[in-house]
């Protein structure tokens, strides 16, 4: 006879829904490690145990959620910052689209510079951020061609865009994200010099308004360039969160469509960076009219029942 959790003592369902989570960050460590190929530099168990702690860390959010937050507005705009966070410091520095250009942008804003100016540079902490996260990373360290294959010594072909180690050549050193990270935060002990860095084209203020603050707010608190670049995403979030409430607060039916809407991970990807609105605009004109192509085709098919 199946027992009921609702009859079990709240001890052992909280027993077992923490026992749950482990099993599933031990599960979500290794389908990371073989399928993507995470960097083996960093300890297994290192991994294996954040992962898990990650995980018990979002049934405790699941709970104060469930438990403080009144009201479906309110709970819906906690559970978006949420999973905004982990899309703001998940992604790495730079790698949404066009972020590159659109955080030099924000930074001038925050700075006070709302005109454009060709001749504008940035710090050399800017310059080192931009070095070390390239654009589109991924393509910028990912190799195909043809190689050998280890077992049979047969051609093949081999292409890295699906893993996290990258290799961009036969013969040059693998790379992770990390690297990256390693590089900019040691750029103080470099004797290089970064090459400067100019502003982009672009008179736009608005979009970048929030973002601007989070970054004049991260640089009072002593933050460089990449505090900066979470200080502006933190903003944003808080920003399309905010509107994210009001919609859910003043929406009168279908409230729980609309914050699934509003968590897809294109719709956290896309609002939590740095960006000029036009990506939103795109995404969401894209899903309206995927959705009233949707609509017509259910309404076709209960005409014809």
């Amino acid at each position: 006879m199946p027992i009921k959790l609702q009859k079990l003592p709240a001890a052992v369902r909280w027993g077992l829904a923490v026992l749950c989570a482990a099993v599933c960050g031990v599960l979500w460590a290794y389908y990371w490690r073989v399928f993507f190929g995470l960097d083996n530099r960093v300890s297994p168990l290192v991994v294996t145990l954040g992962c898990a702690a990650f995980l018990e860390v979002c049934l405790l959010a699941g709970y104060c959620v469930r438990r403080f937050a009144k009201g479906f507005a309110a709970k819906g705009a906690v559970c978006i910052f949420l999973c905004g966070l982990l899309f703001a410091f998940a992604n790495p520095p730079l790698q949404t689209p066009d972020e590159a250009d659109h955080y030099l942008r924000t930074y001038a804003i925050s700075t006070g510079h709302f005109d454009f100016d060709a001749s504008r540079t940035y710090p050399d902490d800017v310059a080192y951020l931009l070095e070390a996260f390239p654009g589109a990373w991924v393509n910028a360290h990912t190799s195909a061609g043809v190689g050998t294959d280890p077992d049979t010594g047969a051609e093949k072909a081999y292409n890295t865009a699906g893993y996290a180690l990258k290799q961009y050549g036969k013969e040059v050193a693998v790379q992770s994200m990390a690297d990256s990270f390693a590089l900019y935060l040691a750029h103080d002990v470099r004797d290089s010099v970064p090459d400067p860095v100019s502003e982009p084209v672009s008179f736009l203020v608005i979009p970048f308004l929030p973002g601007a603050g989070g970054m004049a707010l991260a640089r009072l608190l002593g933050f460089g360039a990449l505090g900066c670049l979470y200080g502006g995403r933190i903003v944003n979030l808080l920003a399309y969160t905010l509107l994210c409430a009001l919609a859910l607060a003043k929406a009168e039916r279908y409230r729980p469509a609309f914050a699934a809407i509003m968590l897809l991970p294109m719709s956290l990807f896309i609002n939590h960076a740095l960006c000029d609105g036009w990506h939103v605009t795109q995404f969401y004109r894209n899903l309206d009219r995927e959705l009233a192509e949707l609509s017509a085709y259910l309404k076709a098919q209960n005409e014809q029942q």
